[in-house]
Order: structure tokens, then sequence, then C-alpha cells
């Protein structure tokens, strides 16, 4: 927001507030309307509305003002937006029952009560929740050791296994049955289990009852295209497409959901674009585009990503480090075009891989270093780990690049039989390209 925008946000805010106070609001917040709102509700809190001291109060980044915010949470409260930021991205109360056992559900519930009030929980479909900003769940998960992470995952994947064995019961609610396929999908995911994701998501589609809604299944039918996307399985995607398809008819006005549905179809446009299937490529962007309204802050990265791979060009993409979301997707592009990725990407998918194991992020992370570097062993180290992985797709694109950085046309052919079997025209064109180029300097290997 401009200045003028700012202040006419924080007049409203701010009825009985100082003037002084607010001038300093609107010059501390650089016009990032969350900024402002964060350091608004800080100074609410902290019982502050004269003019005295006001330079030593307000924090002097949107971390920071999240943090002071934070600080200021009960023990129960803080262990409980705690316990809510390492389950995700939304969460229910059943899954910070087990998380949490030291305390009762009353207590929780209590504490869930007390979060939402100050405008750090928001309440969504289904009785769940999820935080009202990314960079609140982003601070609270940092405020944990490692070693606190780590036990929290432990019982979250030993509520998974038990949800899992929950998922047969023919009577199971659908948001539960939702719930538990979700959390295992992204588990399987993130550990590099990709086919264990695609299994699951599969057999839980596989007893839905007639007439069933499947709007819950969103996130892991997401997932699970993804991953066969990643191990070079594309001919498996088109049997959830019509899923996906159900999915979205049934949640495009639910803006809870936006970010999964628009996982599923990015999949479908990264692939339609491949194969150069206009239509599909057309109706995967249509829907993308209203997944992702242009006017909205957190939806920057993924408008970046989208026109960048509709004009396959890494010169449309702008970085928005004020937002994680759909950064390993960028980053694996900026990849497969050769190029140095944003440092500011790189760190924040460094931050991400802190909260825990992520093996397409970490891969991801490693060739963009190398590739940064201009250290060709360090690439192809990289690209040999993660083939290892099963990052098919991923690993035969980087071949491309590797053998155009290092004049290597055996990297080509290593490349060529995966992107024929897959029907990747696009990246077919380029690796024709890069060896009519190393025929024509006479360095074939």
């Amino acid at each position: 927001m401009n200045e003028a925008q700012t202040r006419d946000l924080v007049e409203r805010l701010t009825a009985g507030l100082h003037e002084a106070i607010r001038e300093r609001i609107v010059e501390r917040s650089g016009g990032n309307p969350f900024f402002a709102i964060e350091l608004v509700r800080g100074l609410a809190e902290h019982g502050i509305t004269g003019k005295a001291t006001v330079a030593d109060t307000l924090p002097d980044t949107v971390h920071a003002a999240v943090l002071a915010r934070l600080d200021l949470l009960s023990p129960q409260e803080r262990a409980v937006v705690q316990a809510a930021a390492v389950a995700g991205r939304s969460f229910r109360p059943e899954l910070l029952y087990a998380v949490l056992d030291d305390r009762t559900p009353t207590q929780i519930d209590a504490a869930l009560d007390a979060l939402l009030t100050d405008n750090l929980l928001i309440p969504v479909s289904g009785g769940a929740f999820t935080f009202r900003h990314v960079l609140i769940r982003d601070v609270a998960h940092g405020m944990l050791s490692r070693a606190e992470r780590v036990r929290m995952y432990s019982k979250i994947a030993a509520w998974l296994e038990a949800s899992r064995r929950r998922l047969s019961i023919p009577e199971l609610p659908a948001m539960e049955r939702g719930d538990a396929l979700n959390m295992m999908a992204q588990l399987y995911f993130h550990l590099g289990n990709y086919s264990r994701c695609d299994d699951i998501v599969r057999e839980a589609l596989a007893q839905l009852r007639p007439g069933e809604p499947v709007g819950y299944l969103a996130g892991a039918v997401a997932l699970a295209m993804r991953a066969l996307y990643l191990t070079g399985r594309w001919s498996e995607i088109d049997a959830l497409i019509p899923t996906l398809e159900d999915v979205w008819e049934q949640v495009q006005h639910d803006v809870s959901t936006a970010t999964d549905v628009a996982y599923g179809y990015f999949t479908v446009l990264d692939m339609a674009l491949a194969r150069e299937d206009q239509a599909r490529a057309s109706t995967a962007a249509s829907v993308l585009q209203r997944c992702l309204p242009s006017g909205q802050a957190n939806a920057r990265n993924g408008c970046s990503l989208l026109a960048a791979l509709l004009e396959d060009d890494p010169r449309r993409i702008d970085y928005d480090p004020s937002n994680g979301d759909w950064g390993t997707n960028l980053l694996m592009f900026e990849n497969e075009h050769g190029v140095n990725a944003p440092p500011a990407l790189i760190a924040q998918e460094h931050y991400w891989l802190s909260w825990g194991s992520s093996v397409l992020r970490g891969r991801c992370v490693e060739i963009a270093e190398a590739l940064e570097a201009s250290d060709m062993t360090r690439l192809a180290a990289a690209i040999d780990g993660a083939e290892v992985d099963g990052l098919i797709t991923h690993t035969a694109r980087m071949r491309v690049v590797l053998a155009q950085r290092m004049n290597d046309r055996a990297q080509l052919e290593r490349a060529r039989s995966v992107l024929e079997g897959l029907g990747d025209r696009r990246f077919l064109r380029r690796l024709d390209e890069i060896a009519l180029t190393l025929d024509k300097k006479g360095k074939v290997r």
C-alpha cells in the first residue's frame, strides 16, 4: 500500500491512539498492511496509547512484531500455537489433543478460544483452524527447539498411524477421513516415499461411498498427483484428474482450500505444457487464475510461477520472500532453466528445511546452490542424488542443463529416453537445440 492507504488503515484501527504513534506505525510498517495491523495489535495488547516510549516499543520488522505478540501469550496458549504450527497449514483440535497429551482437551479448547480472540487463528470449515497469516505460523514454529520439533513430529506420526487404521472404518465422518488422509499424504510426500503417498490416496478413493463429497480430499489428491509427476509416472495422473475436477467443483468458493486445489492444477499445467497439450493447459491456467487472485498478497508467488510457466521464461519470476508459498516449485523451475535462483528464495527454502525433512526441497536447494557456485562436480552429484531419490522428471531435465554447462552430450542421451517416455516435447526440443549447438562446437563426448 502507499503511505496514504497505510495511514487510512491505521486510523481506522486506532481510535484514541496518539497521532505521533500512528505516524510511527505508518513509517515503520513500510506499506505492509499485515505489519501495520500487527504493530497496532501489539500496542493494544501492551496497553500503550500515549506517545511516550513509542520508539522503543515498536518492533523493527514484521517478524519481531509477531514474536512480540506471541511472547505475551500464556504458557498454555504458547504451547497450543506451537503445536499447531508443527501440525501444518490447517489442523483440528483432535490432533492437538494427541500432541499435547500433558494437557486436557478442555485446557486446549480454552487456549484455542483465546488465540481466536487474539486474531492469531481463524476458524475454517469442518471445525478446523488455520493461522491468520503464514508468518504467524512461521514465527511460532521458529520458537521451538529442534528437539521439541522432533518430539512433536514423532507424536504426529503415531497419531497418523492410528489414523491410517481408522480410515478403514466405514462410518468415519468425511472431514475426519480427509484430515487423516491429508496428514498421511504430507508425511509420506516429504519423506520422499512417493509411491506410498500415491497408494494411500488411491486406497481412500476406492473406499468412497456413492455421493460422498470429495472436497476434503483436496490436499491429498494434489500431493498424489505431484508424487506421480515427480517420479515420472505421468500416465497415471490422468486417472486422478477427474477427482481433482470434482474437488474444484465442490470447493471453488472455499478460500481455505484454494492452495491445495492450485497445487493439483499446477501439476496438470506442468504436464500439459510439457506435452504441448494447449487445451488442457488453458483449462488448468483458468482454474489457477481463480485460485490465485492477483490482488492478494499471499498469491503473488503463485501468480509469478503461473506467468513463468505459461511463457516458459524464468525472468517472469518476481519472488516475494514475505510469503513462503510455492518456493520449491519456483526453485525447481529456475533450476530446470539453468539460471541462478534469487538468494532470498534459496534462504527461504533453507528456512523451511529447518522445520523438518523434505527430500524434494533438500535436493532442489542442493542443485540451486551448485548452479549458483558454478560447481559442475557438485551439480552432477546433486542430480545423481535426485535420481536415487526417485525424482525422475527433475533429474532428466537437470541432465539437459548439465550437458549445456559441461558440453557433455552423454548427459543428453541419459535424459533423452526419460523425456521421450514422458512425452516431454518442450524439454526434448531444448535437448535437440543443445545437441545441435554441441555438434557445431565439435565438442561431442
